[in-house]
């Protein structure tokens, strides 16, 4: 069994935001998923809570929930665009899930359909219930999800209580 980790207080949002995203940023030799892991980790280790982050060369686009007021978009980091926030762990997981592969087909035909972050959002929250990331562009680095897709440059993901 993993350890739990135990926290004196949480990270405060002034916190999250007063940390510098370049300094995840050491050479042009990592990759932008490497970097995104980083951060990650980096907020993981020091407030409840999961985090993710996309670090990406193009602009991305996303659509998601986050908890506690914790999203920062940094463009021009760099040399990288950067985003990271806080995950809203609200989607329960129940005995009757979806399958992933009907999920998947799903995300693949909206996203070959509507190709917009916002719409596609709205319209799993719809079928699915709330609680999905959808993203275009960049490497993306989550520590936990209930469905996890990647189809072309898109990926998708919903939170989930672990």
């Amino acid at each position: 069994m993993a350890e739990q980790k135990t926290y004196e207080h949480k990270l405060t949002k002034e916190q999250f935001y007063s940390q510098p995203l370049a300094a995840f940023i050491n050479d042009n030799n990592e990759s932008n998923y490497d970097i995104a892991k980083s951060i990650v980790s980096f907020f993981e280790d020091r407030d409840d809570g999961k985090y993710s982050a996309i670090v990406s060369d193009k602009r991305p686009f996303c659509n998601t929930w986050n908890e506690q007021e914790k999203y920062r978009y940094v463009k021009h980091c760099r040399g990288k665009y950067i985003i990271v926030w806080k995950q809203t762990p609200k989607a329960k997981i129940t005995d009757d899930e979806i399958k992933e592969s009907t999920v998947g087909s799903v995300v693949k035909a909206l996203i070959n359909d509507i190709n917009d972050t916002k719409k596609i959002n709205v319209i799993l929250s719809e079928i699915f219930g709330n609680y999905w990331t959808v993203c275009c562009e960049g490497s993306v680095h989550c520590t936990y999800s209930q469905y996890y897709i990647q189809y072309k440059k898109w990926t998708v993901w919903r939170h989930h209580c672990a």
